[in-house]
């Protein structure tokens, strides 16, 4: 089974958020958005077929911080041109391994190898951002 492990949301020395991407930022669609999302977050990174993509839902970040007492901020903060739907998540604790394994365990739980998320067909219109 594929999962994510704790240690993958541990902020390294110096790091002020943890990075994430808004799929609907791309498009309302689900598997479009996690398809834009992933593009996006290639072109700023080396992603390597076996490395890993996992998805967690803001509300479900918010409520599962807060059962631990920890204030957390997931903020749209883009990075033109390669990654417009950047967003940082703020306030998570470098050392409440409780809360890690709870993000790992219980919030983003979909989650995939590089190699089977496809490539982003180009386009030209850029985002599709959700209107909603």
């Amino acid at each position: 089974m594929l999962g994510a492990l704790p240690q993958a949301f541990q902020r390294r020395e110096g790091e002020e958020y943890l990075s994430v991407t808004w799929l609907e930022h791309f498009a309302p669609d689900y598997e479009d958005g996690l398809i834009a999302a992933t593009a996006a977050i290639r072109s700023q990174l080396t992603v390597k077929r076996r490395d890993g993509f996992a998805v967690g839902g803001v509300g479900k970040i918010a409520e599962t911080c807060e059962s631990v007492d920890v204030s957390v901020r997931v903020l749209h903060e883009p990075e033109p041109p390669k990654n417009t739907g950047h967003s940082a998540m703020r306030g998570i604790p470098r050392e409440n391994l409780q809360l890690l394994a709870l993000l790992a365990d219980e919030v983003f739980i979909d989650t995939r190898v590089a190699a089977a998320i496809p490539a982003a067909a180009p386009t030209d219109d850029g985002p599709r951002r959700n209107q909603e």
